[in-house]
This record gives C-alpha cells, structure tokens and sequence, in this order.
C-alpha cells in the first residue's frame, strides 16, 4: 500500500513476558481511564502498553487482532523519537537540530 523497506527479523529478538494487569488504569487529567476508553475515544484500531520487556496491556478493536499487520502511524514517531534520544546519548548524532545530510550527505536536497 505505502512505498516501505523489509527488516530483517534480528537473530537474537527480544523475548516479552505478560503479566497483563486487568483493571490498568491511566490518568487523563483529573481521571483514571482503562485502554477500552482510550481505543474508543480514539481512531485506533489497537493497543499494547509495556514497559521494559513486559507487556501489562494488548487489545485490538475493529475486527483486529495481534496476528495482522497493522499500519503503525504514530508509533514509528515514537520509535524515531527514542532512537533519535538514544544517538544523542550515545553521541552518534550531535544535535536534534541538524539535518539528516549532515549524517548522509546523499539525502541533501531531498525532503528528508
């Protein structure tokens, strides 16, 4: 559907526990919400909540489930956004503010 590239799968994937928690709760504002709440106050066909390698929440609305291959939208900004932190600690990357031709000079003049 979209232009994309394949990744490889690693050769030594991270291996998720579940220790899902039933009654999770949010806060939004002065209220606590579950992930039902959210899925349906939002257009978002699914949801996994973890922390470290444990997964606490997954749920699909809209006939989905954990099986298909879903478009990712907002959760490849948020990846990039920790990616991008983690080459800055790491010091591979120096500023948030530099343009990705400083890294691959190929890129200059592109929209990237």
């Amino acid at each position: 559907m979209f232009p994309h590239h394949i990744i490889e799968n690693s050769s030594m994937p991270t291996k998720f526990d579940e220790a899902k928690i039933n009654d999770f709760k949010y806060k939004w504002g002065l209220f606590k919400k579950s992930p039902k709440e959210y899925l349906d106050s939002w257009s978002t066909t699914g949801l996994l909540i973890s922390r470290d390698s444990t997964i606490l929440h997954e749920s699909y609305k809209r006939g989905r489930t954990a099986q298909m291959r879903l478009t990712s939208w907002s959760m490849v900004k948020s990846v990039t956004s920790i990616l991008l932190g983690i080459y800055i600690d790491k010091k591979l990357i120096d500023n948030y503010d530099d343009t990705a031709d400083k890294y691959l000079p190929e890129l200059e003049g592109t929209l990237h």
